[in-house]
């Protein structure tokens, strides 16, 4: 049990968008070459899409709270969003204001490009999303998770502090997540002012590296690997399992109380605090121990089907947040369902199914084995 059960709920706030997937079967051989489309369609884009799809397909209740413009494609992702069970009634509509808008060509090979405008995820502030009357609505949620600040420019350093502290003070436990941003010192601008009123931060690989001054070391080794083998290279490839270790540390440092740091086909790393910092989250179990100074790392599973890692690590996220605030695993077992909810949302075989139904699959599932073997000498620390 958790230490404020009384608290109903989780939250999905942050950068929305609507996805346009258009199904080439052709590269464009020139920039105004025409391609044929076999299929296009329409998805709800955005971690606010991901995160709160993942968690209403596990069967519990989630809710989206963020603006969007009050135009077609705004109309689009609300019902999208209510097709899937979303609860959208705290969602906002901005006059003369674009809702962002993903166009996506997906190849023949599997690859893609992705023409992105920010639309009103670019003139959002915080008080558009927050409102005084939001804000009162989250004293009784258990979690709000903040996905991709970097593309929010509104919302940003002290303003996404700002942020951050105002739904802190409500009593809900806070998560953040971000997204690429190659320059260390602008990722860190945006995001190190907030991390005081942060309890969760579920980052990728690169972007956790990012912000501990790491990834240049990385993509060097990536460069040079990928030099001398000809193959695709990816930095979870080359990572280290002490440098995983030594960013998770460096994170647990800014005061966060849990990282889970997504290694993409490798799994995932989760460490968490001590047990003062996790006794200080409403979601805590009546004893923090069973969170507390915790060193977790579990490949993640084989897919049945073609994979479609889009929205993979949200997923995870979705998958870890609900473990944590509507289950009694022990963060070990939290990291394997989280890594299990985001096999199954690649997976283009199957979908998410509810929770009880995973749970009963975990011990069936069969384990991936990463490429970056040296990963497996997490788990026997």
């Amino acid at each position: 049990m958790h230490k404020n059960s009384d608290r109903k709920g989780i939250v999905i706030s942050g950068l929305a968008c609507l996805d346009l997937v258009l199904y080439c079967r052709s590269h464009l051989k020139h920039r105004e070459d025409l391609a044929l489309v076999d299929k296009n369609e329409y998805s709800a884009g955005g971690p606010t899409s991901h995160v709160s799809k993942s968690i209403r397909r596990l069967g519990l209740d989630v809710c989206v709270m963020t603006a969007l413009g009050s135009d077609t494609n705004g109309d689009t992702l609300l019902h999208l969003w209510n097709e899937a069970g979303i609860d959208t009634q705290y969602v906002r509509r901005l006059a003369n204001v674009d809702t962002s808008l993903s166009t996506l060509p997906v190849y023949p090979d599997g690859k893609r490009a992705i023409y992105f405008c920010l639309g009103s995820n670019g003139v959002i502030t915080h008080p558009d999303i927050f409102s005084d009357g939001n804000l009162e609505v989250l004293k009784s949620k258990k979690l709000v998770h903040f996905g991709y600040p970097p593309l929010m420019p509104k919302i940003q350093g002290q303003a996404l502090a700002d942020c951050m502290k105002a739904v802190r003070r409500t009593g809900a436990t806070v998560s953040l997540d971000t997204t690429c941003c190659n320059n260390e010192t602008e990722h860190k601008a945006m995001l190190r002012p907030a991390f005081p009123y942060v309890d969760i931060f579920v980052p990728n690989l690169d972007e956790a590296a990012t912000l501990t001054g790491k990834l240049c070391e990385l993509m060097t080794r990536v460069d040079q690997l990928a030099r001398k083998t000809g193959d695709t290279v990816i930095i979870e490839d080359v990572v280290r399992p002490e440098e995983i270790v030594e960013i998770g540390e460096q994170l647990l440092g800014e005061g966060i109380a849990i990282i889970a740091i997504t290694l993409g086909p490798n799994g995932a790393y989760v460490c968490t605090g001590s047990t003062e910092r996790i006794s200080q989250l409403c979601i805590a179990p009546h004893d923090p121990k069973k969170w507390a100074n915790k060193r977790v790392y579990f490949p993640t599973f084989m897919e049945n089907g073609r994979a479609n890692a889009t929205g993979a690590g949200d997923a995870f996220a979705g998958g870890f947040l609900a473990a944590l605030c509507d289950t009694d695993m022990p963060m070990e077992q939290a990291t394997r369902f989280a890594n299990a909810v985001g096999t199954y949302h690649a997976d283009m075989a199957r979908q998410v199914p509810p929770l009880d139904e995973l749970v009963a699959e975990l011990p069936k599932l069969e384990r991936k084995i990463p490429k970056n073997e040296g990963l497996m000498k997490l788990m026997k620390q």
